[in-house]
């Protein structure tokens, strides 16, 4: 660096001499120059102005130093206020009243509440209450599929089910016609009679004498003719049964085509026989029960197409009464134990994807039967 050194001869007589000198030099300090004039031009010149010249080119990047000593370990800071917590409220829920610092998910992204807020959806346009946390991340390539596992060990056999009621017992069959009476077998002959003796003069019966050993018993003696059997009587007739617990039955069925839509109701054309407190309303396949109990239900329908039915209680399907059949030109049959409660109204639906066909082939179709047991 160039440093150009400025001073004036203070012991002249006229004006003082203004002195100019240039050094190169980039090994000494502005400080180190100074000293050196004053060291050689002290007993002739005193006032002396360093002017610092242009900046030169840098230099070489030096080596780079040792790392220095380790500080000492700060003091500790003072406590900060008290963060606040998330509160996690699961899936995004529009009639939910949400506070400050709620989170939630929604469309599988995250939101943070960040003012209180209902029924407003959290997205990048309410950015009023609702900030993002973290987006929903785009679905990974699916995996290869695992091998199959090993077989488990097979389980413990469950427990045998009760045994279910008993069906209704038939009707009795009409007698048959009794077979003729077989002809008689011919009597044997009956032995001659022996002769009897004549009777003696009894006498005067004497003191009773002490009684005898009880003889033997006699021969029995020869069966008289049997009489001829007499004509066999008209048979009576059957009597009247006897009482029965049931007191609320009732018996419907079809036997026309009908075209049955999903979650409509199947239809009984025909009543064959209903008791007073249970009302069938065969337009539109509503039961109206007028009596509280439990009563068993047992239907069957025929279609030539698959088909799934479910009974419904008051428009609420009841549990585990769906039956299905997978396979044409099988019926179904089924039966159930319901508690039924006055004015309940009771009626069997399709509950199936397709439509149920049932034709009129000459025989019945359908039918259901309705019988309180308790």
């Amino acid at each position: 660096m160039d440093k150009k050194v400025s001073f004036s001869d203070s012991e002249s007589e006229n004006k003082p001499k203004k002195f100019e000198l240039n050094l190169h030099d980039e090994y000494i300090s502005h400080k180190d120059l100074i000293k050196f004039c004053k060291k050689y031009y002290k007993n002739h010149y005193k006032n002396i102005i360093i002017q610092k010249g242009d900046k030169g080119d840098d230099g070489p990047r030096g080596k780079k130093g040792d790392d220095g000593p380790r500080g000492k370990k700060g003091e500790r800071g003072p406590r900060g206020f008290k963060g606040k917590g998330l509160k996690w409220k699961g899936i995004f829920d529009i009639n939910y009243d949400y506070e400050k610092y709620d989170v939630v998910i929604y469309n599988g992204s995250s939101y943070i509440a960040i003012d209180c807020s209902i029924g407003i959806i959290p997205d990048l346009l309410n950015n009023l209450y609702w900030e993002l946390i973290c987006s929903k991340g785009e679905m990974g390539i699916q995996g290869i599929q695992g091998e199959m596992g090993i077989q488990g060990i097979q389980g413990i056999q469950g427990i045998q089910g009760e045994m279910g009621i008993q069906g209704i017992q038939g009707e009795m069959g009409i007698q048959g016609i009794q077979g003729e009476m077989g002809i008689q077998g011919i009597q044997g002959e009956m032995g001659i009679p022996g002769i009897q003796g004549e009777m003696g003069i009894q006498g005067i019966q004497g003191e009773m004498g002490i009684p005898g050993i009880q003889g033997e018993m006699g021969i029995q003696g020869i069966q008289g003719i049997q009489g001829e059997m007499g004509i066999q009587g008209i048979q009576g007739e059957m009597g009247i049964p006897g009482l029965n617990i049931l007191t609320s039955y009732a018996h419907m069925y079809g036997n026309n085509q009908q075209l049955i839509g999903f979650n409509n109701n199947i239809l009984f054309e025909s009543i064959n026989i209903v008791t007073p407190d249970i009302n069938y309303n065969p337009l539109n396949g509503n039961i109206l029960f007028n009596i509280n109990g439990i009563y068993k239900i047992k239907f069957f329908i025929n279609s030539n197409d698959p088909f799934r039915m479910g009974l419904f209680l008051n428009n609420i399907l009841i549990p585990y009464s769906i039956f299905e059949i997978s396979n044409i030109n099988i019926p179904l049959q089924g039966e159930l134990l319901q508690t039924i409660n006055n004015n309940d109204i009771l009626n069997i639906r399709n509950i199936g994807n397709t439509n149920i066909n049932l034709f009129n082939n000459g025989a019945i179709n359908l039918y259901m039967i309705i019988l309180k047991i308790s």
